[in-house]
């Protein structure tokens, strides 16, 4: 029978908490609402939650259940960290990498592998923390693969459960190390298979713990029960408590609405009267708020509708009128003045002068003016010609005019409405004065409207005084929450005028005694509750302490250990601990076998008495996880993928180099997936496969677009050969020809970088083609064997020299004196055939994969200038 499936019948003989604990613990690390979940059903706690078992489907599956299970793509992305929607990450049989560099997404693809996947530490993963709505947004992604041979499409949400048969895939990262360091100098290591057993045993004696902590707390602390008017309801309650008291009685009793909070605050308020005998006082100060408040607000109505907009357009109204007026009356004067001697004649002074003129002659007996043959000028007394005659009566005629009646008619009513204005600063101080002591809401609601009142007098005012000024819209004065006030201050009135009468005195003390006492209970319930409870407690605890014990667990680990544990996985983690020397040379495998312990453990090696932790480094501890991960990989039957992240962390180019040989050699018989942002891994990587013979897929993961995991099918250009090179640069010169079609300013920044990577290209050229990678600038040694493949003349050593000069002057400095332009693309086109024609002339045969990476091990040249001169 195959491991988890013995583990999950044996999980059946196993009580109802325990099953429970069982599948919690299969899903992840118990939370601290889990553990107290998992405290209530086994002290049986009324409100636990029923127990749901551990189901097979719960557990991981076998790697050889379902036959081998392989990756093929991760596709359909959604609120899965940052990474972008809508790629495709794909993946083949055989040795894969996904490179990318800090922050392009690796994490996010290493999380989610993991969450579905087995691991020894499943994690959780986030949603993108970035986009609005994306906190309740499902989180979901589409898997591609193979079981045993058969294509299969798994969709993925990370709110339920995986598919069973994801978890044969198996994740390893820096969270999934299975090194503890448990004594002073030892390492134990738990294979995943019975991780789950340890897991429970570890966790059953923590909730003893847990439990034994919370005995003694209620042993040391039995809550006080507060101190209440016995002569209350709750005080008669509370006299009466014992433990078949039931809480819900008394929770019901302290349970109070609104209203009633509302009703304690105002019976203490009117006891604090009472005991300072100062309700009548209060009345007539209520009384005098309230007449203040109504006064106040009626006096701020009557202003407005005094300002109010059609009183306002009345006005302006009569002013137009005026303005109509005078401006007509100007029109008949320079109608009847024009060409006068007198510039102001038919102007004020000179009405005065011609009424005068009427009064003198009138006074006499006279008609002024006389239009006769015989009139003179009262004045000059001379006679006057038929001229002036004339002009006389023009000018009798516009001074009977009624335009002149009706401007004196329009002033004086402009006057009388501006009298009627009324005056907002002495309103402003009967409103203020009225509403000393009220909140400072209703204070700023009232100063708003006294505001809004001297806006409108103000403007009220220019324009009876014909001033220009602004018409902005004006708000409404509402004086409701004045008049509301004057209402609630009449009531308080009111109800101090009661508190002068002995029986509604009786009838407070009574009700506010009621009430504080189920206030007082409302916070005690807590307290209470406990008290009730404490006894039950204590003898549902000690009960409970006795299920968890663990030798049934340490037996079926034992029993389990027969089957995991064989000498050939202890030699298999020895061998691993070999290639990572010199960590070997520091500690020894041993066997022992003990509680919830694996016959596997490691100490450091005699005479050393310090701790694991304060001796090995970060590198050597994740070396050591490498060790039992790939030891345990090693073993297994089945062949099912594996999937590492960033596995080289912390590690030296030694360790790095046995990694890389040792991913190559497991990817003969399995997938192996994995995800770096190590270039000198890479290249490591692409040697051994090359030494191997096995083919290496790559893809990479990018940041674009503010998104991350952008998915290309290639590795980066460093990691790729001269020929895919080739293709690489005839594609980018494609996306050149239309920015060089319309003279774009940004053609000649992107020629130049593309002829600098031409000139990268034909380094890479010599290298791996010319001395068929015979030298190389980040080896150890020359390598002979490939001495044969070498292509050299001096024909093709002066092609590539006049190809590398010719791009090599655009990755330097020009001088602007020279007035440098930048090359046309047919002379790009020119120089890439030149490439492409010395890719064919020299390659070495069989040495470029049909992906067109590098599979002789080129080492990037950009991550291996350190090394230069060493070579």
């Amino acid at each position: 029978m195959l491991l988890q499936k013995r583990i999950h019948e044996w999980s059946k003989t196993l009580p109802g908490w325990q099953r429970d604990l069982l599948r919690r613990l299969a899903a992840g690390p118990l939370s601290a609402d889990g553990q107290n979940e998992v405290l209530a059903l086994l002290t049986q706690d009324e409100g636990a939650l029923p127990p749901v078992p551990l189901e097979l489907d719960g557990l991981p599956a076998d790697e050889d259940e379902y036959g081998p299970v392989e990756l093929r793509a991760v596709s359909d992305l959604e609120n899965i960290n940052l990474l972008a929607g809508g790629q495709s990450l794909a993946v083949e049989p055989g040795l894969n990498v996904v490179f990318g560099l800090t922050g392009a997404g690796k994490s996010g693809y290493g999380r989610l592998l993991r969450r579905v996947c087995r691991a020894a530490h499943r994690g959780e993963v986030l949603r993108d923390a970035f986009a609005p709505g994306a906190a309740n947004a499902a989180q979901t992604a589409r898997l591609s693969i193979v079981v045993d041979g058969e294509d299969r499409e798994v969709t993925v949400d990370l709110a339920e459960d995986p598919e069973r048969l994801l978890s044969a895939m198996a994740v390893f990262d820096s969270r999934c190390a299975n090194v503890y360091l448990t004594g002073p100098s030892t390492i134990e290591h738990v294979p995943p298979s019975l991780l789950l057993l340890k897991q429970l045993s570890d966790t059953q004696d923590a909730l003893a713990r847990e439990l034994s902590s919370r005995a003694q707390a209620l042993s040391d602390k039995l809550p006080p029960l507060p101190q209440i008017d016995p002569k209350t309801a709750v005080g008669q309650a509370l006299g009466a408590l014992s433990a078949t008291t039931h809480p819900d009685e008394l929770e019901d009793l302290a349970r109070m609405t609104e209203e009633e909070r509302t009703e304690l605050k105002e019976l203490d308020i009117a006891a604090a009267t009472i005991k300072s005998d100062q309700s009548l006082q209060l009345e007539g100060a209520a009384r005098a708020r309230a007449r203040g408040a109504t006064n106040a607000a009626d006096a701020l109505d009557d202003a407005a509708d005094r300002l109010s907009d059609s009183r306002l357009d009345a006005l302006r109204e009569t002013q137009s009128r005026l303005a109509d007026a005078m401006a007509a009356e100007r029109e008949l004067a320079d109608k009847a003045f024009s060409g006068q001697r007198f510039t102001e004649t038919g102007q004020g002074p000179w009405r005065e002068m011609w009424e005068a003129t009427r009064r003198f002659v009138e006074a006499g007996g006279g008609t002024f003016p006389a239009t006769g043959h015989d009139a003179a000028c009262p004045v000059c007394q001379q006679d006057l010609d038929g001229a002036a005659r004339e002009r006389l009566a023009t000018f009798e005629e516009f001074v009977r005019g009624d335009l002149s009646q009706r401007i004196v008619t329009l002033r004086a009513a402009i006057a009388r409405q501006a009298e009627s204005l009324p005056d907002v600063s002495m309103i402003r101080a009967r409103v203020e004065a009225a509403l000393d002591g009220a909140s400072d809401e209703l204070r700023a609601i009232a100063q708003s409207a006294v505001d809004e009142l001297a806006q409108r007098e103000q403007r009220a005012r220019r324009v009876a005084a014909s001033e220009t000024g602004d018409d902005a819209v004006t708000s409404r004065v509402d004086t409701g929450p004045i008049r509301d006030y004057a209402k609630k201050q009449s009531a308080a009135a009111d109800a101090q005028a009661a508190l002068q009468d002995e029986n509604e005195r009786r009838r407070i003390t009574a009700a506010l005694a009621e009430l504080q006492a189920r206030d007082v209970l409302a916070g005690a319930l807590a307290a209470v509750r406990k008290r009730i409870e404490v006894l039950k407690a204590l003898e549902r605890i000690n009960s409970a302490k006795a299920e968890l014990g663990t030798k049934r667990i340490s037996d079926q680990l034992r029993e389990l250990q027969q089957v995991v544990i064989t000498d050939r996985l202890r030699k298999a983690v020895e061998t691993e601990l070999e290639g990572l020397d010199p960590v070997a040379g520091r500690i020894e495998v041993v066997g022992q076998a003990a509680k919830g312990e694996t016959v596997i453990r490691l100490r450091l090696k005699e005479p050393c008495r310090e701790s694991v932790g304060d001796v090995l480094s970060e590198g050597e501890q994740r070396a050591l996880a490498l060790a039992f991960f790939l030891a345990d990989v090693a073993v297994s039957d089945g062949r099912s993928a594996i999937i590492l992240d960033d596995p080289v962390s912390s590690l030296d180019h030694e360790r790095r180099t046995y990694i890389a040989r040792r991913l190559v050699e497991e990817a003969q018989r399995r997938q192996v997936v994995v995800f770096t942002h190590d270039f000198t891994f890479v290249y490591l990587l692409q040697e051994a496969a090359e030494t191997a013979g096995t083919e290496l897929q790559g893809q990479t993961l990018q940041r674009a677009f503010h998104r991350v995991g952008v998915v290309s099918d290639e590795l980066p250009t460093k990691t790729l050969s001269p020929s895919k090179r080739r293709t690489n640069l005839r594609r980018r010169l494609k996306e050149l020809q239309p920015l060089y079609n319309r003279q774009d300013p940004g053609y000649e920044r992107e020629a130049d970088v593309w002829v600098t990577d031409l000139r990268k290209a034909y380094d890479q050229l010599i290298e791996d083609y010319v001395l068929a990678g015979t030298v190389r600038r980040w080896h150890a040694q020359v390598r002979i064997r490939q001495l044969r493949q070498i292509k050299w003349s001096r024909d093709i050593v002066k092609r590539i020299e006049a190809a590398m000069k010719k791009a090599a002057n655009k990755t330097h400095h020009e001088a602007s004196e020279l007035q440098p332009t930048p090359f046309t693309t047919d002379e790009l086109s020119e120089m890439l055939d030149e490439y492409g024609a010395l890719c064919d002339l020299t390659h070495p045969e069989g040495k470029v994969a049909a992906n067109g990476t590098m599979t002789n091990g080129s080492p990037p040249a950009e991550t291996t200038m350190g090394l230069r001169e060493a070579s």
